[in-house]
């Protein structure tokens, strides 16, 4: 069950990443993609979402590799 929680971890980190970095690309898509500009075009809101999405890609990396480094987790289950 630990390794299932840290695949989880690993699996979601690489979408919020590929997430963040598109933000951070083009930081418009949110405004193509729903038609609004929530923060009136001063970008504010896409670096919110690119900065949250990121911090959210490193925690679930490290909460996996703390999963992973786990004594007794790699070999025995």
């Amino acid at each position: 069950m630990v390794r299932g929680r840290a695949w989880v971890g690993k699996v979601l980190a690489g979408p919020a990443t590929l997430a963040g970095v598109v933000t951070v690309i083009y930081p418009a898509w949110f405004e193509a993609l729903f038609d609004a500009s929530p923060d009136a075009g001063s970008g504010v809101f896409e670096w919110a979402i690119a900065s949250a999405l990121l911090l959210t890609s490193l925690a679930l990396a490290l909460l996996a590799r703390r999963q992973f480094r786990r004594p007794g987790t790699a070999a025995t289950r």
